[in-house]
């Protein structure tokens, strides 16, 4: 049988895909930081920090580069 694009022998996402999945989320969480941040000092929205983002806060307060790195990223958008 001829594998054609109606085919259902397609295969499935593997480790790879998955990781790559987990490794974009992260970042654009990461890197979403800096510009809510901005908005939320801007229009003073702290609740969407506190909430949202309470797990890179957690994790920034006992890493001082992870710290350090997420000042510098909101300084870049003003804040």
């Amino acid at each position: 049988m001829v594998n054609g694009p109606l085919s259902s022998d397609r295969k499935k996402p593997g480790a790879v895909f998955w990781a790559t999945v987990v490794v974009v989320v992260v970042a654009v969480y990461v890197l979403s930081f800096g510009p809510v941040y901005c908005f939320a000092q801007h229009y003073h929205h702290a609740g969407v920090l506190l909430v949202v983002y309470r797990p890179l806060l957690a994790l920034a307060s006992v890493l001082s580069p992870l710290s350090r790195f997420l000042l510098w990223w909101s300084s870049v958008f003003g804040c």
